[in-house]
């Protein structure tokens, strides 16, 4: 069975199916787009940064899709956060 996303541990690593409840594309301090999401699965919501993203990852990565996401959960300002190894759009 696989775990739910509060299931892992911090700085656990994992590759999971999960929601995009929403997407914020923003400027980094470098000038450079990112993504600031907002992941759902069964067991809660996480925010994540998908740092560098091209005009084709805004595109692709919009709410209501379905990604895999491999990644680590971390920490942030003592709030939990997934750290974005990749993203890829699921097949189904």
């Amino acid at each position: 069975m696989t775990k739910k996303l509060y299931e892992y541990n911090v700085d656990e690593s994992f590759e999971i199916c999960l929601l995009i409840k929403s997407a914020d594309v923003r400027m980094a301090k470098n000038g450079n787009p990112f993504i600031a999401f907002t992941f759902q699965d069964q067991s809660g919501q996480m925010d994540g940064k998908y740092w560098s993203a091209t005009s084709d990852d805004i595109a692709k990565y919009v709410p209501g899709k379905v990604v895999v996401v491999n990644g680590k959960r971390e920490m942030y300002n003592n709030s939990p956060q997934v750290k974005i190894v990749s993203l890829r759009l699921t097949d189904a």
